[in-house]
C-alpha cells in the first residue's frame, strides 16, 4: 500500500474512497476521515465517518469491509422499523443487530463479489475473533455469532466456550442462526420500479409489526426487502430468542444477587446508572458483579428493584448510556430512497464490533396525528361529559341588587322610596353557575422499564388523549416526564401548537435515551423530588382546583432513600387544600402505587390506559 501511496500520492482515506466508490454511489453516501477510533454516520450530510486509528492500524482493506458492511445495512436491514414486545427493547435490538451482521455481510458479498477479499482482510485484522470473549453472556452470545460467521461457521478454530450455559445456547441455536444469515432478498438495488400500493404478502406479514403507519405507496423492491427481513425476524423470535432470553435472565439475576450481597457494588451500580463515573464505572460494576456471582443462586431471592437496576446496567451496555459496546444501527430506506436525515443515529463500525465507545440508540418519534385520529371518538365523548361536570348543574337562582334585570325586587322598591340613592339596586337577575377553574398536570415515568411491553406507547396515547381533551375544554394543562429530574414538555397554560405536538412526539424516545436534546437518563426514576417539582409548578398557576396525575410502572429507583422521599412528597402534596393527587400504575405488577398514593389505580392494562386517564379526570371533577 505504501508503494501505491508513493506512486499516486493518495492517503489511506483516498484509497478507501476509491475502493468503495461503487457501493458508496449506490447508497448515496460519501466517506470522510474522523479523529480516533470512532466510526459514525452523519445523517445531515449522508456521510460515513471513518476512524483514523482504524485506518492506520488495520489498513484500507479491512476498513473497506466495514464500510461495505454499513452500506449493506442501508440496503436490506429493516428490523428497527418493527414493533416488538420484550422486557428490554434496547437489548432486543442489539440481539437482532448481532444476528443481522452476518446476514448483511452475505448479501453485500453476493452483490459485490470483490468485497470478499476485503472481508478476508478484516478477518485477519480483527484480533477479538481469536480471543476468549468476556462480559455478560447475552452480549457474548451476539459477538460469538458474528465471529462464527466471519470464520465460515467453523468453530474448531475458535476459543472454547467455558460457560456451559452459553455453550449450550450457542449449540442449540447454531442451525437457526446460520439459516437467519441466509434469508436474503435479491442482489438488485435501486428504485425497483415505480411505487405501488403494498401487496397482500406485505400487508399480511409485515404491516402488523410496523412502528409507523403502512406507507400508501412502496416500490416492489422495498416490499421484497421487508418480506425477507420479516421472515428472518420470525425465525429469530421462534428459534433463537428463547435461548438468548435465558442468558439475559441469568445475567440479570447474577448481577442483582451480587448487588444484594455486596453494598459497595450496589452503591457503584447506582452511581453508574445515574450517569456518574462514565463508561468505566458501569463496566466495572457489571464485571465485578458477574465475577462475584458466576451462576444464579436459586436459594437467594432479591427484590424486584435490584432486578430492575441490574437490567438498566445491562441496557447501558447497548443503549448509548456510556457503559458498553455499541453495534450498528440498521439503516432504513423509505420507498427505495435514503432515509430522512433525522432517522438514523451514529452507529458502530464493524460486522462484529469489538468494544467501542457507545453509540446512541436510534431515535424514534411517535406519530401524534395517527394516535389522535385513533382516539378521536373517545376524545369527543369525554369532552362532552367533562364539559357538563366543569359547569355544575345547579338550578338558576336569583341575585338581588342590580341596576337592571328580569324583575323588580319589591323589598328594594320599599327601601328606594325611603332612599332614592338605592335606584341601582332595584332589580333581580338570574345567576348562571360559574365554571370551575381547573388546571391539570400530567407526570409520566420515562425510565427504561417503560420501554417494554408497549407501556410507553400506552402512556403516550394517554398523554395525547388528555392534552386534546383539555385543549378543547380550554383547561390549562402541563406535561412533564421524570427520570433523575423533571423532564419538561409543556408548562401550565401552554398552547397546543405544532411545536408542542412535535415535542410530545419525542417523549417515548426518552425511555431509550434517544430523544434529541433530551435528558436521556432512563436509568433513574426518582419519583419524590420530581413529584414535588411538578406540584410546585402547578400550584403557582392561578386556578381554584388543581389535579396532578402521576403515571408510573414501578418502585422509585435512585440515589438515597427514594421510597421515603416519595412518601414525604405525597404527604406534602396531599395536605394542599386545592390540589388532588392521583397515582396510576401502568401495566401488571404495579400495586406499588397503593403504598404511596392515597388515591390510586393500580395494574391498569396498557390497552385501557387512555380511557382510564379520562375517567380519572371526570371522577376527580365530580368529587370537587
Amino acid at each position: 500500500m505504501s508503494a501505491l501511496k508513493n506512486h499516486i500520492g493518495a492517503t489511506p482515506i483516498d484509497l478507501l474512497r476509491g475502493l468503495a466508490s461503487g457501493l458508496c454511489h449506490d447508497a448515496r453516501i460519501t466517506v470522510e476521515e474522523s479523529p480516533g477510533q470512532n466510526w459514525a454516520y452523519d445523517p445531515d450530510r449522508n456521510v460515513i465517518l471513518v476512524g483514523s486509528d482504524d485506518l492506520r492500524r488495520k489498513g484500507v482493506l479491512p476498513c473497506a469491509a466495514i464500510l461495505a458492511h454499513e452500506t449493506a445495512h442501508f440496503h436490506i436491514s429493516r428490523y428497527n422499523m418493527y414493533r416488538f414486545e420484550h422486557r428490554s427493547v434496547p437489548i432486543l435490538r442489539i440481539f437482532f443487530n448481532a444476528l443481522e451482521d452476518p446476514r448483511v455481510n452475505n448479501w453485500i458479498q453476493g452483490r459485490y463479489p470483490g468485497t470478499r477479499r476485503w472481508f478476508q482482510s478484516l478477518l485477519a485484522a480483527e484480533g477479538f475473533i481469536r480471543c476468549a470473549l468476556r462480559g455478560p453472556e447475552h452480549m457474548v452470545f451476539g459477538l460469538r455469532n458474528c465471529a462464527e460467521a466471519l470464520m465460515g461457521w467453523d468453530t474448531s478454530r475458535m476459543p472454547v466456550i467455558r460457560s456451559a450455559r452459553l455453550a449450550g445456547a450457542l449449540e442449540r441455536t447454531a442451525k437457526a442462526r446460520r439459516a437467519f444469515s441466509e434469508i436474503l432478498p435479491g442482489n438488485g438495488i435501486g428504485g425497483g420500479g415505480p411505487a405501488e400500493s403494498p401487496g397482500r404478502p406485505f400487508l399480511a406479514e409485515v404491516a402488523p409489526r410496523l412502528l409507523n403507519p403502512v406507507p400508501a405507496m412502496m416500490t416492489a423492491r422495498e416490499q421484497e426487502v421487508h418480506l425477507f427481513q420479516m421472515r428472518a425476524v420470525q425465525l429469530a423470535l421462534q428459534e433463537i430468542l428463547p435461548a438468548f432470553d435465558e442468558l439475559l435472565e441469568a445475567d440479570t439475576t447474577r448481577l442483582a444477587q451480587a448487588m444484594h450481597k455486596e453494598p459497595s457494588l450496589l452503591r457503584m451500580a447506582h452511581a453508574a446508572a445515574n450517569g456518574n463515573g462514565g463508561q468505566a464505572l458501569g463496566q466495572m460494576a457489571i464485571g465485578l458483579g458477574l465475577r462475584l456471582c458466576p451462576d444464579p443462586d436459586e436459594s437467594l431471592t432479591v427484590s424486584s428493584q435490584l432486578h430492575d437496576l441490574a437490567l438498566r446496567l445491562l441496557e447501558g451496555c447497548c443503549s448509548g448510556q456510556g457503559m458498553g459496546t455499541g453495534g450498528c444501527d440498521s439503516p432504513r430506506r423509505a420507498n427505495g430512497k435514503p432515509r430522512p436525515a433525522s432517522a438514523r443515529r451514529p452507529s458502530g463500525a464493524g460486522p462484529c464490533p469489538p468494544p467501542r465507545p457507545m453509540k446512541r440508540q436510534e431515535s424514534h418519534k411517535e406519530n401524534y396525528e395517527s394516535t389522535r385520529g385513533r382516539l378521536e371518538p373517545q376524545i369527543r365523548r369525554l369532552v362532552s361529559g367533562i364539559e357538563d361536570v366543569l359547569t355544575p348543574r345547579r338550578r338558576l337562582r336569583e341575585e338581588r341588587g342590580h341596576a337592571s334585570g328580569h324583575r323588580l325586587d319589591m323589598r328594594e322598591v320599599i327601601r328606594f322610596e325611603a332612599d332614592p340613592r338605592r335606584h341601582d339596586r332595584l332589580w333581580c337577575r338570574r345567576n348562571i353557575p360559574n365554571r370551575r377553574e381547573l388546571a391539570v398536570s400530567l407526570l409520566v415515568d420515562l425510565s427504561g422499564s417503560m420501554s417494554s411491553n408497549g407501556k410507553i406507547q400506552a402512556a403516550f396515547a394517554g398523554t395525547v388523549l388528555l392534552v386534546e381533551m383539555l385543549h378543547r375544554l380550554k383547561v390549562p394543562f402541563a406535561v412533564n416526564g421524570f427520570q433523575d429530574k423533571l423532564v419538561p414538555f409543556c408548562e401550565p397554560g401552554g398552547v397546543l401548537t405544532p411545536e408542542l405536538i412535535d415535542k410530545l412526539s419525542w417523549m417515548p424516545a426518552e425511555t431509550n435515551g434517544a430523544r434529541p436534546g433530551g435528558n436521556n437518563n432512563a436509568g433513574i426514576n426518582d419519583d419524590g423530588p420530581c413529584l414535588l417539582a411538578a406540584a410546585e409548578q402547578l400550584s403557582a398557576f392561578p386556578a381554584t382546583h388543581r389535579l396532578l396525575i402521576c403515571v408510573s410502572d414501578g418502585e422509585p429507583a435512585g440515589p438515597g432513600d427514594c421510597k421515603r422521599n416519595l412518601r414525604q412528597a405525597v404527604s406534602t402534596i396531599s395536605s394542599h387544600p386545592a390540589m388532588a393527587l392521583v397515582g396510576l400504575g401502568l401495566g401488571n405488577g404495579t400495586d406499588h402505587v397503593s403504598k404511596y398514593y392515597p388515591r390510586h389505580i393500580a395494574n391498569v392494562p396498557e390497552n385501557q390506559f387512555a380511557d382510564r386517564i379520562g375517567r380519572v379526570l371526570i371522577e376527580t371533577l365530580m368529587a370537587l
